[in-house]
């Protein structure tokens, strides 16, 4: 396995943190874009990252702007700054390596970003992996308010608030809970801008009830407490065939680090080997 840390400039002139995992004497079966989700980065992904290179898949990641690594204050982000990096490593791949299969993998807000994708940029895609995606949050936004914070991001985009997360919520293993709380590059910031295309890039999803237009497995988490199970369990029912949906019914928000983890993560694997071309 050869691991490749790297910057680089973005269409928005931001400086992302990637990093590439990839596998040795070309023997890749699949590539995986994974997308990490709010306040956090991509290192809190690395059994993830190991159960894909043990399968032969090869995984690119990144922190997003304002994320971990990369440039940006923190919380600043947009959903489409997100699309145009990920449509970057998509085709910077696929230069290198046009018949390999090409993934996306997102959590939380990664999976709302990751379904988002999907819809606009179906070509050369082979599917997503979508866990706990952030299509309606426990906490809702009343819809009356909606308005209100799309204008407010327009005008004033760059204002930070705190994103609270209740920590407990993330996994039933406490040493995860506590090393989220530890993380130094963990924050607690979101930006009126980004907190509006959480909310109204979700309730576009929702409200358009379209037809996912490349495979998918999903998993969700029925006592996720961050954000709310019904909401993805409906994404499911009306986004068609295409959906592998698993619900977890003992689940907390980060299945991937939940203490059954190497269940589910079996899980999107078998789907994954079931979905490569060979």
């Amino acid at each position: 396995m050869t691991h490749i840390d790297e910057f680089y400039e973005s269409i928005n002139s931001d400086s992302v943190f990637r990093k590439n995992y990839l596998c040795d004497d070309n023997s890749a079966r699949a590539a995986v874009i994974l997308v990490h989700g709010i306040c956090e980065h991509c290192d809190r992904y690395a059994y993830v990252i190991e159960r894909l290179l043990a399968q032969r898949v090869e995984v690119y990641t990144f922190d997003q702007p304002g994320h971990g690594r990369s440039s940006g204050r923190k919380g600043q982000l947009s959903y489409d700054q997100t699309l145009k990096i990920i449509d970057h490593i998509k085709h910077e791949i696929l230069a290198d390596s046009p018949d390999l299969s090409v993934f996306v993998y997102g959590h939380s807000m990664g999976g709302a970003i990751a379904i988002q994708y999907g819809y606009k940029f179906p070509d050369s895609l082979k599917g997503c992996i979508i866990t706990s995606p952030a299509l309606g949050l426990k906490k809702a936004i009343p819809q009356k308010a909606i308005p209100i914070l799309a204008t407010l991001a327009r005008i004033v985009p760059g204002i930070t608030l705190q994103n609270v997360i209740e920590i407990e919520l993330l996994s039933h293993d406490p040493t995860v809970n506590e090393a989220y709380e530890q993380d130094p590059m963990v924050h607690n910031k979101i930006s009126l801008r980004l907190g509006a295309d959480l909310v109204l890039y979700a309730d576009r999803i929702m409200q358009e009830q379209a037809a996912f237009p490349v495979p998918a497995i999903l998993l969700q988490g029925a006592q996720d407490g961050i954000v709310d199970p019904a909401s993805t369990a409906r994404f499911a029912r009306f986004a068609g065939s295409e959906i592998e949906y698993h619900e977890i019914p003992e689940g907390f928000h980060e299945l991937h680090n939940e203490p059954e983890r190497d269940q589910y993560l079996d899980l999107i694997l078998n789907w994954i080997n079931n979905n490569i071309n060979e």
